[in-house]
């Protein structure tokens, strides 16, 4: 059986076979794209409004995690989770419900290729670090530093993964 190469539409079974390896990869190069291009500028929506409830909850989860004396005993699903449901947040804010589909879409592939992704506890706590970051200064009012700080975010998380390709030329020089 062969499948579409969209992300969108190859079932998540298909992720797993030697033959899916091609659409394995192209999703891997995606989903950094993808990421990078809308999570900063949902920030920057004339449509963007934050629940000021929903962030003190996400700050209150992140401080307690990045915070933690003991990080590698948390379950990886619980720090996936946390992670996931940030980027949701800030997607949801935008109003855009476009930019949260992807997102969610973008966090089942997630799921799926960073299984067991999360050994770097450090790594994990400047995550963390940097969410309080942008959740600091979405509080602020300043979406625009907010943006910045969500693009260099993503793009240490993206040198950090293993399974993202390190570079992409054609994307490094556009």
């Amino acid at each position: 059986m062969h499948y579409c190469l969209d992300p969108h539409t190859t079932p998540p079974a298909s992720l797993h076979g030697r033959r899916d390896l091609h659409a394995r990869r192209r999703i891997q190069r995606g989903d950094p794209q993808i990421r990078s291009t809308l999570e900063p500028a949902g920030l920057l929506l004339g449509s963007f409004q934050f629940d000021p409830g929903a962030l003190d909850r996400s700050r209150l989860e992140h401080l307690y995690l990045e915070e933690h004396p003991d990080i590698a005993s948390i379950d990886p699903r619980q720090l996936f989770e946390t992670d996931a449901q940030f980027h949701e947040m800030i997607a949801a804010f935008s109003g855009n419900i476009f930019f949260l589909q992807a997102i969610q879409q973008q966090n089942r592939l997630r799921r799926l290729l960073e299984f067991g992704g999360y050994s770097n506890r450090r790594r994990v706590r400047d995550w963390y670090r940097e969410h309080l970051v942008i959740i600091d200064s979405i509080l602020q009012g300043d979406r625009i530093q907010a943006s910045k700080l969500m693009a260099t975010h993503l793009k240490a998380a993206r040198g950090a993964a293993r399974f993202y390709p390190k570079s992409d030329v054609r994307a490094e020089n556009f």
